[in-house]
């Protein structure tokens, strides 16, 4: 995944349970549960509002191939994205 800009919608909340967490959109009911990784990167994300080096810094922290750890980045903001729980704007420079 080149660099894009990453958000996080308004009506948008989580909260941790255990090692879980929960992603819900207010306004439609759509919901992710996210594990440890997820979590993880989902912080960074939000941090950075883009996924510049998200995935190498997930490769680094997890000690896995890069190129898996862009694929699952790749993956997550694709699920979060159609469910309404993050919004990627491919066409914003970073």
């Amino acid at each position: 995944m080149s660099s894009t800009r990453i958000s996080v919608p308004e009506q948008v909340v989580h909260r941790a349970f255990g090692e879980q967490t929960v992603l819900l959109n207010l306004a439609t009911g759509q919901y992710h549960g996210l594990n440890a990784t997820g979590r993880r990167i989902f912080e960074l994300l939000s941090e950075r509002g883009s996924t510049d080096g998200v995935a190498a810094q997930i490769a680094t922290e997890y000690e896995i191939d890069e190129a898996l750890a862009a694929s699952d980045l790749d993956d997550l903001c694709t699920a979060l994205t159609e469910r309404g729980l993050l919004v990627m704007d491919a066409d914003a420079s970073v």
